[in-house]
């Protein structure tokens, strides 16, 4: 659907606070209208704020393209020339570093990093694996989620944001991976296969609606289920 110009729908924009009627005090229960943030014909979604910047997809130019406000109000500009399809960016916690998935070299996605200061963009995975969605574990280790061939099982793993050897964390079909700001948990939607499901290209899969948990106990330094 075409015209989803602003930052609003998927809670990609700024509340306006809201204000209690004669003493100018602020209304917990109040509704607060969100702020438009981005302007234009194209669909932008995904985005992430690092400072006074804000980093988001576009498909201005027809391909899904990151892009940056900075400030806010400013114009977008183009922050990777345009070279493949991006999705899901997400800042670091020191935010000095966006993580996303790109497809500019690997149809099926690669994990990237970009090191704002520089512009220097690394990716982590390659071509054995698509990778679907990144998220921080801390400033230097990303929890990726992914899998071996476009109709394959999900796995989690742990990446280095610099590089190296993956470790794999679980395997497990799920969507929707999201860590706590202290990344010691990672929440997601588990999927199961239906039963005699022939074709797998056609994602046979049921939701369940029950948010899952990993914990990270502090007796190791590693991601374990949490029961």
């Amino acid at each position: 659907m075409r015209g989803l110009s602003a930052l609003l729908l998927l809670g990609l924009s700024v509340p306006v606070a809201a204000q209690a009627p004669g003493d100018g005090a602020e209304d917990p229960l109040a509704l607060r209208p969100p702020q438009r943030l981005t302007a234009g014909a194209a669909n932008h979604y995904m985005g992430a704020l690092v400072g006074d910047a804000l980093y988001f997809v576009g498909d201005d130019e027809g391909t899904s393209e990151l892009y940056v406000q900075r400030p806010t109000s400013a114009a977008p500009a183009g922050v990777l020339g345009g070279l493949g399809d991006v999705a899901w960016p997400t800042a670091s916690p020191d935010r000095r570093r966006l993580a996303y998935v790109s497809f500019a070299r690997d149809a099926t996605g690669d994990a990237c990093v970009l090191t704002l200061a520089s512009g220097r963009e690394r990716c982590v995975t390659g071509p054995e694996t698509a990778e679907l969605q990144a998220v921080w574990l801390d400033d230097a280790t990303l929890a990726v989620l992914s899998r071996e061939g476009l109709h394959g099982d999900f796995a989690l793993r742990r990446v280095p944001a610099n590089g190296g050897a993956a470790e794999t964390l679980r395997t497990r079909n799920l969507v929707g991976l999201a860590a706590s700001p202290d990344g010691r948990w990672l929440a997601y939607v588990g999927l199961e296969r239906e039963r005699g499901c022939r074709n797998r290209s056609l994602g046979c899969a049921r939701h369940k609606y029950r948010p899952l948990w990993y914990s990270q106990p502090p007796r190791r330094n590693g991601l374990a289920l949490d029961p």
